[in-house]
């Protein structure tokens, strides 16, 4: 898990944006955002930052654009809830999400399914569920999901079939089966899959390796 959340927060470096704790490092994209969220005014995203950083994170934004958006937040281990996310609605430039082990629920996902623009997202050990996964259909642009250690079965993952651009998912710890890595196999950029601690067996990673020959399985049963 570490090594995944410790790839979100390069940005703190590169636009010197971040306060407070350090932990991970986002990808900035080169295209220009195409943000389909209400852009947060200056002052909303001064705001978002305060309470970011009140509540125990950090965050980095980009200081070249009008506003100096938000690109990145990183929450992780902290006691945001539910209801502390709606500061993020207006992000729509948010690249990078980083929650695992907090206590936000199915209906903070649905605060933030308009953030069209993520490309990283590590929700692992919190309580989500395969209701909380109907707000994903839209991050086009997601290219890592960690689900590690939620409440996430195989219906859920049909949720993640129009994801793409996907290309590293965890479900380890999850009720993942052969039956839910069905729903993947049109993912043609997955690269890494893990699915430690789940009910995948053998049998059906092969099933999936067919359809996607460049994929690596972690966590594989007997590996």
């Amino acid at each position: 898990m570490a090594r995944r959340v410790f790839m979100a927060l390069v940005l703190c470096s590169l636009l010197g944006g971040c306060r407070g704790r350090r932990q991970a490092s986002p990808t900035v994209p080169a295209e220009q955002p195409r943000p389909q969220a209400a852009t947060q005014t200056p002052e909303e995203a001064e705001h978002s930052v305060a309470v970011i950083q009140n509540l125990g994170g950090t965050c980095a934004w980009d200081p070249q654009q009008p506003g100096k958006p938000l690109l990145a937040v990183y929450l992780a281990h902290t006691k945001v809830s539910d209801g502390d996310l709606a500061i993020l609605q207006g992000a729509a430039q948010l690249r990078t999400l980083v929650l695992n082990d907090t206590a936000i629920t199915d209906d903070g996902l649905a605060t933030l399914a308009g953030l069209t623009q993520l490309q990283e997202v590590f929700l692992g050990q919190n309580k989500i569920t395969d209701k909380g996964l109907g707000n994903l259909k839209g991050w086009n642009r997601l290219q890592t999901l960690d689900l590690s250690q939620t409440a996430v079965t195989d219906a859920g993952l049909a949720n993640l079939e129009g994801l793409t651009e996907l290309q590293q998912c965890y479900l380890s710890g999850t009720a993942a089966s052969d039956a839910g890595l069905g729903h993947l196999k049109g993912l043609a950029h997955l690269q890494v899959l893990d699915v430690g601690g789940t009910r995948v067996t053998p049998g059906g990673i092969q099933d999936l390796q067919k359809a996607l020959p460049g994929v690596t399985v972690e966590g594989a049963p007997g590996g």
